[in-house]
């Protein structure tokens, strides 16, 4: 009780970039905050910081991490959030079409 992640996922079945932005569209036209890619940035073979360090992987030798971070998002939660926000939420993301 009291207690909760901080965050809970989300990410598309099939990828599809007019979803994802119809997705991110919905979610900032409601005031809800998202970050993309999961926590940890979604796929590190995409973050700069491995260019500097001479990494340079192609971030696609990671299919299934690549699309977490093209269609995955990241959505905060909190320990009291109430029933009906959540069902509000639930109604909001499977309205898009």
């Amino acid at each position: 009780e009291g207690s909760s992640n901080y965050a809970f996922t989300l990410v598309l079945k099939q990828p599809s970039f007019e979803m994802r932005e119809k997705v991110e569209q919905k979610l900032r036209q409601n005031g809800i905050e998202f970050r993309r890619g999961l926590s940890g940035g979604g796929n590190q073979l995409r973050q700069p910081y491995l260019r500097k360090l001479g990494i340079f992987p192609e971030p696609t030798s990671l299919p299934n991490t690549d699309f977490v971070h093209h269609f995955g998002w990241y959505i905060g939660n909190y320990p009291k959030i109430s029933p009906d926000r959540i069902l509000w939420l639930t109604q909001l993301l499977n309205s898009v079409k």
